[in-house]
């Protein structure tokens, strides 16, 4: 796994805030970013140190959309990518 690269903490418009850390990491090519909640309440997105960047920016915001739309939180994974991929298009 790579270094930290960059923390972001974003707030809400209800005084949430997210502790969001990217880190760039060797993934399959197929796979553009990934993330994960963390146990203390912050999210990690992992970013294909692979790809291009305009392929990096992509994986990147389709992983900040799950965190944002707080996709941790629901059950189907089926629903939460096409309503990620009804928003991305």
């Amino acid at each position: 796994m790579s270094r930290l690269d960059y923390i972001i903490v974003l707030t809400h418009d209800k005084g949430l805030i997210l502790m969001i850390n990217v880190l760039m990491k060797d993934l399959p090519s197929r796979i553009k970013a990934m993330s994960t909640a963390n146990s203390d309440g912050t999210y990690t997105i992992f970013v294909n140190s692979r790809l291009n960047l305009e392929q990096q920016q992509e994986g990147y915001i389709h992983e900040l959309l799950h965190i944002l739309n707080r996709d941790y939180d629901k059950q189907s994974v089926n629903d939460i990518e096409l309503n990620a991929h009804r928003i991305e298009g």
